[in-house]
């Protein structure tokens, strides 16, 4: 029987301290016990608090570090004789060396840090996707026997506030993002979608339709009823979404490569449309002939 234990985390400093929270955080439930190992348990909310924690300690450290960067690498020489030349000499090249490796810690200390955000935000679109994957399993054949032999899939998780919900069966997928608050239920947006193959197999996608609402003291109130289209293929992926709102149209799109980096999008809103695609940035009016910005 193996088991993981983690000391008391006041025994470690405020950096092992935190680290120790992340690791304990990643590696929960971990155990092996007459060889079947148990579920790997993550918790990408905490990991992010944590290495807020670090960030803000790295920061401390950097400021200490610059505070201290005159006292030790200018020191003054106590006499102008050639003993007290050298003594000076030495302790301020003590002092660069310090300060150099100071630097590169902190360079380290980043790169840790920006590791453990990555991964949490990597776990969350893993589990999404997965979850995704699971649906578009069921939803992937159609009629009355598939649906039969293909029950319906429901995928239900908490980040935050926010209560992400997937679920399908042969005939469709629905996805809802639902924020709660701490009296209840802020909003939320539902997704419906209808599956369909590409022409030439080039790829799969559904037919969306959605839906958003906030809820007031006179009851909800829908900002937003759009329809739009989300595939994936070997080439790449893309979405659309766009509709009517209180406010006018609305709308957003995005699409990635087939490694799953997201390589353009837009966005539109109050008559402007705003768009991305690699290193370029612009805004098209959606009105009159202006012509469009160009960033």
């Amino acid at each position: 029987m193996i088991k993981r234990q983690f000391g008391s985390a006041s025994t470690f400093g405020c950096y092992d301290s935190a680290i120790a929270k992340c690791l304990g955080v990643m590696f929960r439930d971990y155990s092996v016990e007459g060889g079947i190992m148990s579920l790997l348990s993550i918790a990408p909310d905490v990991v992010s608090a944590a290495s807020g924690n670090l960030a803000n300690v790295g920061s401390a450290l950097r400021s200490a570090t610059a505070a201290a960067a005159g006292q030790t690498t200018a020191i003054a020489a106590p006499a102008a004789d050639e003993v007290s030349a050298a003594v000076t000499a030495l302790f301020g090249m003590r002092g660069q060396e310090f300060q150099a490796l100071s630097a590169k810690a902190a360079a380290f200390h980043d790169e840790f840090v920006n590791l453990l955000n990555g991964g949490a935000a990597q776990y969350v679109s893993a589990e999404v996707a997965n979850a995704r994957q699971t649906v578009m399993n069921a939803v992937n054949t159609t009629g009355a026997g598939a649906a039969a032999a293909s029950p319906a899939q429901t995928f239900s998780q908490n980040f935050g506030p926010l209560q992400v919900v997937i679920s399908g069966g042969a005939g469709g997928v629905a996805e809802s993002v639902i924020l709660n608050g701490p009296l209840g239920q802020v909003g939320s947006l539902s997704l419906s979608g209808i599956p369909f193959a590409a022409p030439g197999g080039s790829g799969i996608g559904l037919a969306v339709n959605g839906t958003g609402s906030v809820n007031t003291p006179l009851g909800p109130l829908t900002w937003l009823s759009a329809t739009g289209s989300e595939y994936a293929g070997p080439s790449g992926f893309g979405a659309t979404l766009g509709g009517l709102t209180p406010v006018g149209y609305q709308a957003i799109s995005v699409t990635g490569n087939a490694l799953g980096q997201i390589t353009g999008g837009s966005f539109t809103t109050f008559g402007l449309q705003f768009f991305f695609q690699g290193t370029q940035f612009g805004i098209i009016p959606q009105f009159g002939n202006l012509p469009p910005l160009i960033f």
